[in-house]
């Protein structure tokens, strides 16, 4: 799955934390895309079977969908969290780490969550 697909999927997880019920121009608005390419995204998601879409178009994470967003997410936090310890603010940790948590190896990832649970330093 590429970074964008991964941003989606992430997307929707958070706003599913947020509200019940999200339509693509929820998504559109939150992360400031154009619909035909929230639109082609969600298409996407959906052949991946990681959403699903009713009748009134309201998306939802499948099973499989659930877990990726989830781990996507707790990724994120991580690297955030890792960011401001070491005197990054806020802010930029988040941009930050929305580019890092795409390209970060799972062995970095676990280094980076010891020193976050101070497991070492």
């Amino acid at each position: 799955m590429g970074e964008s697909l991964e941003m989606y999927l992430e997307t929707i997880y958070v706003l599913k934390s947020q509200r019940e019920k999200i339509k693509a121009i929820d998504i559109v608005n939150y992360m400031n895309l154009s619909k035909p390419s929230v639109s082609a995204g969600l298409k996407k998601l959906e052949q991946n079977f990681l959403i699903t879409r009713d009748l009134k178009q309201y998306i939802s994470l499948t099973q499989k969908g659930e877990e990726v967003a989830k781990a996507m997410y707790e990724k994120c936090q991580t690297i955030i969290k890792f960011l401001e310890i070491i005197g990054v603010d806020n802010t930029t940790a988040k941009k930050d780490a929305c580019k890092i948590e795409h390209i970060l190896s799972q062995t970095s990832l676990e280094c980076i969550s010891a020193v976050v649970n101070n497991r070492c330093i």
